[in-house]
């Protein structure tokens, strides 16, 4: 095993306990997610980002396993499978394995701790927002981190454009997954009005774009066939059909220049919550009421979250239109705690809303999700921890 793949094991593991049993004092139940999961739940889940790092395993009857990613996906899994399914207040901490990406440090650990927590259940979601915002602040504070950078985003701001703009189900999957990756290239006026493939597959997508569904979908099913192609990165055939007839819808609608500055324009968007709400109004006056509505109820949120944290002094709070969150299940307030005096350490913590992961995995009723997760290698790199 590696200096890179042990990732600070011993140090790290033994401040992610410490930073756990704070929490339990808190009221957070303490849960232990299994470290083997099942691949096909990230796959579909979590997004194409995850998917490319994902650290795959085969079990002795051809069961498709991956080491844990991430623990919000698992810590909803129990949740759902609670008979009791009251408010919960969860802790969890250990390791997560993610491949580096391909524009990373080469000392991007492949194993890292982290410790979070997640409140679940039908209550208030702005409460819980609340909750969870400030005690990861009120964490960092206590081990001397300062000042904090606390960007938000929403990612169902950028689904409420796409719905406004009526896109084809194609190419609002693929700029919703471009925004997810912060791959703001494919996402330029130019990129978008000219309605060209940006990959080497032209001329199949242009055969693709006068079929319909079910005669692509075939279509590709035999060339894979007869290609004697076999599923890789956690990918199944049904998904490489997907994908393949996504980019026939997309690659072949044009867009007018002025929905591809509008868009553009709205991911530009930044500065602090009552900033950020006058461009979006400047922005999208005369639109959809459901838009103007969704960016009202947003900009309200922000300004009680920036209420309840006032008291915390050093806290630069920005509203970012491009921020959303690389994992897909993510569909609401999301954020990022950095400090600005260490730009070298990236993210301190991040997280956000998910209510609707839970329905996908299974729950009845509306419920609330929010949770985040605190790195605590990077912590450590920080600040040693001292006094813990």
């Amino acid at each position: 095993m590696t200096q890179r793949f042990l990732s600070f094991v011993g140090g790290a593991a033994a401040h992610a306990q410490a930073l756990t049993r704070i929490f339990t004092t808190q009221g957070f139940e303490r849960i232990d997610p299994p470290v083997l999961l099942p691949v096909d739940i990230f796959v579909e889940l979590s997004g194409e980002d995850i998917r490319r790092r994902l650290f795959l395993v085969s079990g002795p009857f051809g069961e498709r396993l991956c080491l844990r990613p991430d623990f919000t996906l698992p810590v909803a899994r129990h949740y759902v499978n609670e008979t009791d399914r009251a408010v919960r207040r969860y802790v969890y901490g250990g390791p997560t394995f993610r491949c580096s990406r391909e524009d990373s440090d080469c000392s991007t650990p492949w194993e890292f701790q982290q410790v979070g927590i997640e409140i679940l259940g039908p209550e208030d979601g702005t409460a819980s927002e609340i909750e969870v915002v400030r005690t990861i602040i009120h964490t960092l504070r206590d081990r001397g981190v300062g000042p904090l950078k606390l960007r938000f985003g929403d990612t169902g701001l950028f689904n409420a454009l796409l719905d406004f703009l009526k896109l084809p189900h194609g190419m609002r999957r693929r700029l919703r997954r471009h925004f997810l990756c912060y791959e703001t290239a494919f996402i330029s006026p130019e990129a978008i009005s000219s309605g060209q493939v940006l990959t080497t597959q032209q001329a199949l997508t242009s055969t693709l774009s006068s079929l319909d569904r079910k005669a692509g979908t075939q279509l590709i099913q035999e060339v894979i066939a007869l290609a004697r192609l076999a599923p890789v990165g956690g990918r199944s055939v049904e998904e490489i059909v997907e994908r393949f007839m996504e980019r026939a819808d997309s690659s072949f609608y044009n867009f007018s220049a002025d929905i591809g500055d509008l868009i553009c324009s709205f991911l530009k968007i930044r500065g602090s919550p009552s900033t950020a709400h006058a461009q979006f109004i400047a922005l999208t006056r005369n639109m959809a009421p459901d838009l103007a509505s969704h960016i009202d109820e947003v900009y309200e949120r922000l300004c009680t979250l920036q209420e309840h944290i006032s008291d915390s002094e050093g806290i630069d709070i920005v509203f970012d239109a491009g921020f959303g969150h690389r994992l897909e299940y993510y569909d609401g307030l999301v954020f990022e705690i950095s400090a600005p005096l260490s730009p070298g350490l990236g993210t301190l913590a991040s997280g956000g809303r998910y209510d609707s992961l839970l329905g996908k995995l299974g729950a009845s009723g509306g419920v609330s999700a929010f949770g985040a997760a605190l790195y605590v290698d990077r912590l450590i790199r920080a600040t040693g921890f001292v006094g813990l």
